[in-house]
């Protein structure tokens, strides 16, 4: 028994002093290969070549410059009035007489309307209209503007001339009309300078053809009668 046992300690230490055992490799890993899933070629890449007609050809066009055209402008033509539509569309009411006789404590009154007159600017008028002698008649009753009338064309200036005149001294009133289709006049017969027989105008006429037409009457005025006067000449009448 003793021997058995020597022997096997024997053995424990022949194989302690053997090679050192052989180590064991590891597995080698799996290798991946990534793979695509489009359908891939192994061939190299080559570009395809596109036929002429459908190659496009960059060519560079230069853009021509266009002047810029300038404008002539047009002379506007001058219009001549129509003589017949403006004289036939005015009226003057002046409901007296040929010869009637005022007295310088009354007034003479006019009404002028024309149907194809327009506004050519805003005018503000109240009252009647006065007129002063006729020697200032230009400067102070020259309204800007005229008047404007309209026929199937673009208005035109025309202007109206009222005038009062003495006929035996040929001194008077007047002045021009200011703009409008309608207006009244009313002039104390104190304010024309002389008694005596009168002769009133209304002169339409327009800068490309002068005088269109003339519109014309007359009166007569008279002192007035004081009242001494009327009642003498009312006593004799008794």
């Amino acid at each position: 028994m003793r021997q058995a046992a020597i022997c096997i300690l024997i053995m424990i230490l022949c194989a302690a002093c053997g090679s050192p055992p052989t180590p064991i490799a590891p597995s080698p890993e799996p290798t991946v290969t990534p793979t695509s899933r489009f359908n891939t070629s192994a061939a190299p890449f080559e570009r395809a070549t596109l036929p002429p007609t459908w190659t496009p050809t960059h060519t560079r066009t230069a853009t021509p410059l266009t002047p810029t055209s300038t404008s002539t402008p047009t002379p506007t033509p001058t219009l001549i009035p129509d003589r017949a539509a403006v004289c036939n569309g005015i009226s003057v009411t002046y409901p007296y007489p040929p010869g009637h006789i005022f007295t310088t404590d009354q007034t003479i009154s006019f009404v002028f309307f024309s149907e194809i007159f327009l506004f050519t600017e805003p005018i503000t008028r109240t009252g009647s209209i006065m007129f002063v002698d006729e020697d200032e008649r230009d400067t102070n009753l020259t309204i800007p503007g005229g008047i404007a009338y309209a026929h199937g064309s673009p208005p035109q200036q025309v202007d109206l001339l009222f005038t009062l005149v003495n006929r035996e001294t040929r001194q008077g009133i007047g002045g021009r009309l200011p703009s409008g289709d309608a207006y009244g006049v009313q002039i104390p017969a104190a304010s024309l300078p002389h008694l005596g027989a009168h002769d009133w105008s209304l002169i339409v006429s327009a800068a490309q053809s002068g005088t269109l037409c003339t519109f014309t009457g007359n009166f007569v005025i008279e002192a007035a009668r004081t009242t001494a006067e009327a009642t003498a000449e009312s006593a004799s009448a008794d």
